[in-house]
């Protein structure tokens, strides 16, 4: 796979932001996008985990660079941004993986087992929060350096499941995929639309 990458994409140089990058897709991007030559900045909520990726490319010389963020606070995602073009000079790339499943946050799992009915209005706050609203917030810092720097490339994550609702009868007796996946997953459909409106000729 990497020789594949490496030969068929040639990202030298470019600085590409991905979030969520501990996580199950993000990590595989990250790797993916240096193996290209990219300068892949990886940030996440969870630092322990950003240091281990980090470490790990960096042992196997993938150029990277890895800190915390929290993409539910504004302040979190603009101090980030702006490190980014201070320390690196711009930003060409943000892919935007954050979000919240059960499937993979174990600490989450609970929500896998709450029917619709008393599904917890905390839980469903906090998911769209994190899948909805942070990706908003992403996108607003990266399109303000990006409109200042004349360029800018912004790619969003969504589901199947925000196209067309999840059958629960695949899931095990007793799950359930929570609502706010799907909710928040069509939302991100909703967003990405917009944006690509309203950036539309800005390149």
């Amino acid at each position: 796979m990497a020789s594949i990458v490496e030969n068929t994409f040639d990202l030298t140089d470019r600085v590409i932001l991905v979030t969520g990058a501990a996580g199950l897709i993000g990590s595989h991007f990250c790797e993916l996008l240096a193996r290209a030559h990219a300068r892949v900045v990886a940030v996440d909520l969870d630092r322990h985990r950003i240091d281990q990726l980090t470490q790990k490319m960096q042992e196997n010389d993938l150029p990277i660079v890895g800190f915390q963020m929290d993409i539910t606070d504004p302040n979190s995602i603009q101090a980030g941004v702006q490190k980014i073009e201070h320390e690196l000079g711009g930003l060409d790339v943000l892919i935007h993986c954050a979000a919240m499943d059960p499937k993979f946050d174990r600490e989450h799992k609970d929500t896998h087992s709450a029917t619709f009915e008393d599904f917890p209005l905390d839980a469903w706050k906090n998911a769209m929060d994190v899948n909805l609203t942070g990706a908003f917030l992403c996108v607003q810092q990266a399109a303000k350096l990006m409109l200042k720097q004349g360029h800018g490339n912004i790619i969003l994550f969504s589901s199947i499941y925000g196209m067309v609702a999840p059958d629960q009868r695949v899931y095990e007796s007793g799950s359930f995929k929570p609502p706010y996946y799907s909710v928040s997953k069509a939302g991100i459909l909703g967003l990405t639309r917009y944006i690509a409106s309203y950036y539309a000729g800005k390149n």
